[in-house]
């Protein structure tokens, strides 16, 4: 799913960062001229510069992050959810039973 949405995250990152200054071997700078365009016209323009790797690029990062960050969210929710019961708040059986 990660990589599937990936293309559009990088669009949605471009964008917060157009016109932002930053050196310049973290790779060419996003033109303040980026927020004047529709989505859909920047992801042409990129494609023209830049391939269909330009929509991928830090897809690995990313996918490394994914699963350290999901496994943190459901555990945080597990022990919640354990504490909540627990201290008689909801029951485990489900929200559709009634006592």
């Amino acid at each position: 799913a990660k990589a599937a949405t990936h293309p559009l995250d990088v669009l949605k990152k471009r964008y917060q960062v157009a016109g932002l200054p930053r050196s310049l071997r973290y790779g060419r700078r996003v033109s303040q001229n980026v927020s004047r365009l529709s989505l859909v016209q920047y992801a042409a323009t990129m494609y023209r510069h830049e391939g269909i790797r330009g929509f991928y690029r830090g897809l690995n990062p990313s996918l490394l992050k994914a699963a350290p960050s999901a496994a943190v969210t459901l555990t945080a929710f597990e022990l919640a959810r354990a504490a909540l019961v627990s201290a008689g708040f909801g029951n485990q059986s489900g929200p559709t039973s009634h006592r």
